[in-house]
């Protein structure tokens, strides 16, 4: 579920990636040798000569200019810094660009083609070599440097249909290599190799809405749903894929986890010494010290009585009470980073995402940063809450919060969970752990009751990035009245700008 910012959009990514284009009357190389001069130096050692007659292979027209279309038709060419030095408004990013991107393959004379290389891979940097020959990888041939690309940069480079590319690292040894093709104007490195995109794979809208939210600025408003369903309106279709996308560096994600080794104990101990919630420990490493209570000795599962007020809860729910919808499952991901949905008989349940109106409510603000504060986990790295409705004879068999997956998300996993109960329930309706047993051989069983709090780790103390499976849980059928309650899922890296971006794996 895509969320509102909390934050100014940043756009790094698409700074860091996007290239702007021209039309085919004025970025055009005019002499059939500026291919050869490029790749020897000559756009930097004679500037005035190559801008005019060669623009395409020395980059004036990719990297150092946007174009603008004026109301009148008319094309006027700005200069801008959009890939090195200071990073432009993003609106005016996404707004220069031109319709059609794709154009780009026709704009050069003869079968002179523009193509774009994306560096994806988890390699460091990357020489791109020229073969003028024409000649394969298999032929042996070493090819004339290019450039060097850094992971995660990207460039746009003139050149021939049929001409080759060789990838290699710094020592020369050969990552991957290419022949350009018509209609491939993308090629990214990966670590499974390179990957050629052309307009019918990844340019396209799928949203007949397409071409009129982008005239209404959606493109940066909402640019992970854009992305994915109008990447040809919003000129953005190599960022489909989510390794381009999705990198934690390119989106400006805070490197920082919010958790460390030993985070999860250190957690839970101040809890103990926290006077301001009455907290009642019900599992914990080791079990009961004093052997006076009837403690679990496993993963940490701790309840906050009163952690959410009457009112709070009231007003959370007040918002989302006619948005209530049959609750789904994680399905699949596909090649472009979208999750599916699926709709199970052990998820009976109905939800609400608390989004717009309810998440910018100053109860539910006032919940998150109470949160906040207990955790010390800035809110950035939570997901929006799931408000639940359980009624009569509803459950959610027993699942795990953390897929072992997540971590290839830029938010990296859920590493906790508040569940927070905003009602009572006459009868039934628990939160049940399976898998850890208290000391009179009962599994945790937590009652539903109005403004606590249920608190567990998704992940183990000694290991952040490695699921607990101990603390697997299930929704319990309801017997007698309705519970009401809220997912607060904290994740180990920033949430929200991953989800602007659509890179968190549901784009609606």
């Amino acid at each position: 579920m895509l969320r509102i910012a909390r934050q100014p959009l940043r756009a790094a990514l698409v700074l860091a990636t996007l290239a702007a284009a021209s039309d085919g009357h004025d970025c055009v190389d005019t002499h059939n040798q500026c291919l050869e001069w490029g790749w020897k130096g000559e756009c930097e050692r004679n500037a005035p000569y190559m801008a005019k007659s060669c623009p395409l292979t020395c980059s004036q027209c990719s990297r150092n200019a946007t174009l603008e279309v004026g109301v009148d038709g008319t094309a006027v060419m700005e200069e801008t810094d959009a890939l090195h030095g200071d990073v432009p408004d993003p609106q005016r990013k996404w707004t220069s660009l031109i319709r059609n991107p794709l154009a780009a393959m026709e704009r050069t004379e003869s079968d002179g083609v523009s193509v774009d290389l994306y560096h994806a891979a988890s390699v460091g940097p990357v020489d791109v070599y020229w073969l003028s020959d024409g000649s394969t990888r298999d032929e042996g041939a070493v090819g004339s440097l290019m450039f060097r690309l850094n992971a995660g940069e990207s460039r746009r480079v003139g050149t021939f249909l049929g001409h080759v590319f060789r990838l290699a690292d710094t020592s020369g040894k050969t990552l991957a290599s290419f022949r350009v093709m018509p209609h491939r104007p993308t090629f990214h490195l990966t670590d499974e190799g390179i990957e050629a995109y052309n307009d019918e794979e990844m340019c396209r809208d799928s949203d007949p809405s397409c071409p009129d939210r982008a005239a209404r600025n959606d493109c940066v408003n909402a640019p992970g749903w854009m992305v994915m369903k109008c990447s040809r309106s919003c000129e953005a279709c190599h960022l489909r894929d989510p390794q381009v996308r999705c990198r934690r560096d390119l989106l400006n994600v805070k490197q920082t986890p919010a958790l460390t080794p030993g985070g999860v104990e250190a957690f839970f101990q101040s809890l103990l010494v926290s006077q301001e919630y009455n907290v009642t420990i019900h599992s914990r490493p080791g079990g009961d010290p004093d052997l006076t209570k009837d403690i679990a000795d496993g993963p940490w599962v701790a309840t906050l009585a009163d952690f959410v007020t009457e009112e709070d809860g009231r007003n959370i729910l007040a918002t989302v009470s006619s948005q209530f919808a049959r609750s789904t499952d994680q399905g699949s991901v596909d090649k472009y980073g979208e999750q599916s949905k699926i709709v199970s008989k052990s998820r009976t349940s109905e939800n609400a995402w608390c989004t717009g109106h309810c998440e910018s409510h100053p109860s539910t603000v006032e919940v998150m940063s109470r949160i906040e504060k207990v955790t010390g986990i800035p809110t950035e790295n939570y997901e929006s809450f799931q408000v639940l409705r359980y009624q009569l004879g509803q459950e959610y068999r027993a699942h795990h919060d953390m897929s072992r997956t997540d971590n290839r998300l830029a938010c990296g996993p859920r590493v906790y969970t508040f569940f927070l109960y905003l009602s009572d329930v006459e009868e039934g309706g628990e939160t049940e752990f399976p898998l850890i047993k208290r000391p009179s051989g009962t599994t945790i069983k937590v009652k539903p009751t109005r403004g606590t709090a249920l608190v567990w780790p998704s992940v183990k103390n000694d290991d952040p990035t490695a699921q607990d499976p101990r603390t697997r849980h299930a929704a319990l059928p309801v017997i007698k009245g309705t519970k009401f309650a809220a997912n607060a899922w904290i994740h180990q890296f920033d949430y929200s700008e991953p989800n602007i971006w659509g890179c968190t794996g549901a784009f609606d």
